[in-house]
C-alpha cells in the first residue's frame, strides 16, 4: 500500500507544476462564463474540487463514515464567481489548495488512507479513493485547458 500512497501524492505534487508549463507565459487567457468555461473556470474548479475533496477527507478523519455531501459544480462557479478573476488569481487558488491537501495526505498514517465515508452518488469511498478522484478530475481539467489552449 505505501507504493500506492506514494504514487498518489507524487502524481498530486506534480499537477501544479505541469499546469504551470501548460499555461507559460500566456497573458490571453481570458475569463468566459459560469456556464462555459475556459481555462480560468477550469482552473477554479480544480481549486474548488480540491477544497471540497479536501474537507470531506477530514470529516473522515474526525468521524465515523460520514455522510459526503454531494456538489454541483456549476453552482460553485457562480458562487465564488471565477469568471471575475483572472488567470493569475485562480492559479495562485488551486496551488494554495494543493498544498494544503498535500500537507494533509503526507502526514497521514498508512491506516488512515482507508477511513471511509458515504455519498449519495459514489456511495462508499475511502480517502484514498478521494485523492485517486483528484487525479482523475486533473486528467480531465488538464485535457479541457489543453483543447481550449489549441
Amino acid at each position: 500500500m505505501i507504493d500506492a500512497v506514494n504514487e498518489l501524492i507524487e502524481e498530486l505534487s506534480d499537477t501544479p507544476e505541469a499546469l504551470k508549463r501548460k499555461l507559460g507565459d500566456r497573458t490571453d487567457i481570458k475569463p468566459q462564463t459560469a456556464e462555459d468555461w475556459g481555462p480560468v473556470e477550469i482552473i477554479g474548479h480544480m481549486a474548488t474540487t480540491e477544497q471540497i475533496q479536501r474537507n470531506r477527507m477530514q470529516e473522515m478523519l474526525t468521524k465515523h463514515v460520514p455522510y459526503l455531501k454531494d456538489w454541483d459544480p456549476i453552482e460553485a462557479a457562480r458562487q465564488k464567481d471565477y469568471s471575475s478573476m483572472d488567470l493569475s488569481a485562480v492559479l495562485a487558488e488551486f496551488v494554495d489548495q494543493r498544498g494544503d491537501t498535500l500537507v494533509l495526505l503526507v502526514n497521514l498514517a498508512l491506516k488512515d488512507w482507508d477511513r471511509t465515508g458515504m455519498s449519495d452518488t459514489m456511495g462508499e469511498v475511502s480517502l484514498e479513493d478521494l485523492a485517486g478522484d483528484l487525479i482523475d478530475n486533473d486528467q480531465k481539467c488538464m485535457a479541457q485547458i489543453e483543447e481550449h489552449l489549441g
